[in-house]
């Protein structure tokens, strides 16, 4: 899922030179809910494209306006009947994202990784939606070691959360 045109291009690209034929992408933004949503547009060579540019992070006046869908949403519609892992990094947008996955997460019961800055959204809102979804969090070090997160020790990075059922 990329929504932004020449990043998804760029995607589509890399995928046929690599000749991966067992990648189906989709030109949306994974959202809560079905729908359209306006993006700033920002250079192509601006470091933090995607989600970032819905938060007024430059000063551009010019806007696109891109689909959106929820995991949930997408699942149904693509008869897809399991969900191993999520993967999320998308600037401040982690917990739309969770809203819109909530009976994927429910029946499923995903891995999740996720990028955890506060540059768009407190790491601490994120880890508490995790937790109320049944989750216990990790941070990944630069070593691969995971280390449980708590409210008291909760650092930006790589998080990884597993369902508290499978541990």
């Amino acid at each position: 899922f990329e929504p932004v045109k020449h990043i998804y291009q760029t995607l589509q690209l890399n995928l046929s030179i690599n000749h991966c034929k067992n990648v189906q992408t989709e030109q949306k933004a994974l959202r809560e809910s079905d729908g359209q949503l306006h993006f700033n547009v920002l250079p192509e060579d601006f470091c933090n494209q995607g989600m970032a540019s819905k938060y007024d992070e430059t000063s551009s006046d010019a806007k696109v306006l891109v689909q959106q869908t929820s995991i949930d949403s997408w699942l149904l519609k693509n008869n897809i009947r399991s969900v191993d892992f999520i993967k999320m990094d998308i600037q401040g947008a982690e917990i739309e994202l969770l809203k819109g996955a909530q009976h994927t997460i429910e029946k499923y019961k995903p891995l999740i990784f996720t990028e955890a800055t506060e540059d768009f959204l407190s790491i601490e809102k994120l880890f508490d939606t995790l937790i109320d979804l049944g989750y216990a969090v990790y941070f990944i070090s630069s070593k691969g070691h995971l280390r449980l997160l708590s409210k008291s020790t909760l650092v930006e990075g790589n998080w990884l959360a597993k369902p508290l059922q499978s541990i």
